[in-house]
């Protein structure tokens, strides 16, 4: 599913006129001060530097998941962000009408622990159960955990083993398929879509906390507004970094 969401939204950029660069590694992002005695540079810009080219913009937006803050360390900034690696687990069902997609609802399972599911729609008779939190992670090496980490994922897979036990008796009792994600947590687990502070050419999309992909299009909108000086049609305020901020200062 995720798969062919993302194949149709590279078809939408295509189709509009915009290009796709894969396999490209940011190396540097620079800030190109303005120079009234150069005829190219009557304004500020940026310069992206990546493992292929060099590109030149008046203003660019970051969607960088876990890597959002060893990007913008450069600028002064730093998110209170962390990356976390999640189990994310399918199990075949013994009768698959059960848990059809026609039939079934999404459904959250609030606990001491939250889980959520998904009917059948991603793997052919598997419906996803998952724990909705991870383990915290270098996004640079997932697979390297610490022996706390370790400990930690395996309780939490154990979570969603009796989970499935408890509530889904028409599921087989061990996951058929066995995946990892990696979510960017925020303290609250809601977005930061604003302006770097101060740094008005840079755009920043961040700290999803795994339900970013779901709302993708609305973000885009969002990040595309702002990267153009446009208004935006929604609220923006809850979305800024300085929640964060206020909350600090609030507990002082």
């Amino acid at each position: 599913m995720a798969d062919r969401c993302m194949q149709a939204l590279q078809r939408s950029i295509i189709g509009g006129g915009g290009e796709i660069r894969d396999g490209e590694k940011v190396m540097v992002i620079e800030e190109i001060p303005a120079d009234v005695d150069d005829p190219v540079r009557t304004f500020p810009y940026i310069r992206i530097t990546t493992s292929k080219s060099v590109y030149s913009t008046k203003k660019v937006v970051l969607t960088c998941g876990s890597w959002i803050n060893k990007v913008i360390k450069p600028f002064g900034v730093h998110y209170p962000v962390k990356p976390v690696k999640i189990n994310v687990l399918y199990w075949k069902a013994k009768d698959a009408s059960l848990y059809d997609i026609n039939k079934f609802p999404a459904v959250l399972i609030k606990t001491a622990h939250n889980f959520y599911s998904l009917p059948i729609m991603e793997y052919p008779g598997h419906m996803k159960v998952c724990f909705h939190y991870g383990v915290t992670i270098d996004p640079d090496e997932p697979a390297k955990l610490t022996k706390t980490g370790e400990l930690i994922r395996a309780r939490q897979y154990q979570f969603v083993v009796d989970c499935v036990r408890n509530y889904y008796p028409e599921l087989e009792q061990d996951p058929g398929v066995h995946e990892d994600c990696i979510y960017t947590v925020t303290p609250d687990s809601d977005l930061i879509l604003e302006t770097l502070p101060g740094h008005s050419n840079i755009i920043v999309g961040a700290g999803f906390s795994g339900h970013g992909f779901k709302l993708a299009p609305a973000i885009g909108h969002i990040l595309g507004n702002l990267a153009l000086d446009r208004d935006s049609p929604y609220a923006l305020a809850p979305f800024s970094s300085q929640r964060f901020k206020n909350k600090s200062a609030s507990r002082m």
